[in-house]
């Protein structure tokens, strides 16, 4: 078992449309090697040798609408930080207090 802190991910009002397969393939653009699973319903996105994890809302069509990141205390904080700079170059932004 780790500790881990929630931070709720959403587009700003003005980012265009993406899928989870187009964040996914911006992350490994930026040097953040990841996949998506499918569990249930949820897509998730697991970053190769870290514990932090993403799980999206998604539209029906598939596009990406919010995420979570369960930021592991396991991982640096300049992981964090990766991650969040990522999500900010396609018009994303971490907000505080939403969960």
């Amino acid at each position: 078992m780790y500790m881990s802190a929630d931070l709720f991910i959403c587009p700003n009002a003005d980012a265009f449309s993406i899928t989870v397969e187009e964040i996914r393939e911006r992350f490994v653009a930026a040097g953040v090697g990841c996949a998506i699973e499918t569990r249930g319903a949820e897509r998730w996105i697991v970053f190769d040798g870290h514990k932090s994890e993403l799980v999206f809302t998604t539209e029906n069509d598939g596009r990406a609408a919010s995420a979570v990141m369960q930021a592991s205390m396991e991982d640096p904080p300049a992981f964090g930080e990766r991650v969040l700079r990522a999500f900010e170059s396609f018009g994303w932004r971490y907000v505080e207090d939403e969960i």
